[in-house]
């Protein structure tokens, strides 16, 4: 076989928040073909903190290891270990526990599944999961970097640096999200990668689709409209958010999604042109995007932010959206008439709206799902597989 024939992907959180489940579907169904089976693991419960850090996932834990079959190919599993990895990496024995009742979950689910016992490809997300490179010693291992290892304020999180620096020479083939994280980071690897960020193919074909209807909430709404689909929270730059509301209220500003602590009252007040439609579901994004005019992405510009790679964008771009953004490395190389970054100065975030406002929408469909094309998670993972066949051969 060119590739082993099991991948166990570990991902960063538990699946349902989980922010690349399209990856990973998308993963095990590029390799279904070759007669790969995908195990994506769920966060371990730790019998010690789950009852308040997840309060809905306690009940897992008085029954036996859980194993969810989501496509022909690809499994969720949820097992189980001593104490959380956030903390047992500080104390050697905990560790070592842990990997213990790893590798024994791993041998229950490799003879239930009858998957043998060749080394699975083993691919994990964060620095505090390289520890599953001693849980399986002898198995390819992959990386996958898609955010600065800091907070949004750009404070470094140096237990997840110094964990990626032990762990560096147990990886295979690291992959960066961003070009920026390739550079920086890329370096101290023998192999390394662009992975990058995309979206689903139902997505994008909801998105681009010629005929998709819009949602009544955001159809309500006067033109033009300046939309922000994501998280609502202290990463957007609020000051330029409320600079632009009050020098512009012919243009109406709409925020979708879960928002932090009523963040958007407590900081922008109650403007007649502000416009908040609650959580939307993933299938229910393109009738509201498609209703946008303009996409903004107003975050707090940082090195954070810089060496990131933000979905939202593709989305913007699928529905033939301009999109406005604060500086971003990666964004910057795109074309201008699909996103222009600008400093977080409300004069200058004012003259590159009213460009993207003048751009003539049916001429930019057609460049901007094109370019949305070459981003779904599907043509990334062909991508990515391919080149991990050819390194592994």
């Amino acid at each position: 076989m060119p590739i082993p024939s099991v991948i166990v992907i570990f991902n960063k959180t538990d699946w349902p928040t989980f922010t690349r489940r399209g990856q990973v579907r998308s993963i095990a169904s590029v390799v279904e073909k070759l007669g790969v089976t995908v195990i994506s693991v769920n966060r371990p419960l730790c019998p010690v903190s789950t009852a308040f850090r997840k309060p809905s996932r306690f009940r897992e834990l008085l029954n036996r290891d859980k194993l969810q079959q989501l496509s022909p190919n690809l499994y969720l599993a949820s097992p189980r270990y001593c104490l959380s990895d956030i903390v047992a990496w500080r104390i050697p024995a905990l560790e070592s526990a842990n990997i213990r009742m790893l590798k024994r979950w791993y041998c229950d689910v490799a003879a239930k599944l009858d998957l043998g016992d060749a080394p699975p490809l083993v691919w994990y997300y964060h620095p505090v999961q390289a520890y599953v490179s001693r849980v399986f010693p002898n198995s390819p291992m992959v990386y996958e970097m898609y955010d600065l290892l800091a907070d949004v304020t750009d404070n470094p999180d140096s237990s997840a640096i110094r964990l990626e620096s032990k762990y560096r020479k147990s990886v295979d083939v690291m992959l960066a999200v961003s070009p920026k994280l390739l550079r920086n980071w890329g370096k101290n690897y023998k192999t390394a990668w662009l992975s990058g960020n995309g979206l689903p193919s139902l997505t994008f074909k909801q998105l681009s689709c010629d005929s998709v209807q819009l949602n009544p909430l955001i159809d309500a709404i006067p033109h033009p409209r300046l939309g922000y689909a994501g998280n609502i929270s202290d990463r957007l730059d609020w000051p330029l958010i409320s600079e632009l509301i009050t020098q512009n209220p012919h243009w109406q500003f709409v925020f979708v999604g879960r928002q932090q602590n009523d963040i958007l009252s407590k900081r922008l007040g109650a403007p007649k042109n502000l416009h908040y439609l609650g959580e939307v579901s993933q299938n229910d994004i393109a009738g509201i995007v498609a209703g946008f005019d303009v996409g903004i992405l107003p975050y707090i510009p940082s090195d954070f932010i810089d060496h990131s790679n933000p979905l939202k964008f593709y989305e913007h771009a699928a529905a033939g959206v301009p999109t406005v953004s604060c500086p971003n490395d990666l964004l910057s190389t795109f074309p201008p008439d699909l996103v222009k970054t600008v400093p977080a100065n409300a004069e200058h975030w004012k003259s590159a709206i009213d460009a993207a406002l003048s751009i003539n929408r049916a001429e930019l469909r057609e460049e901007c799902r094109e370019f949305a094309a070459a981003y779904t998670w599907e043509a990334i993972s062909t991508r990515t597989i391919d080149s991990l066949i050819e390194k592994l051969s």
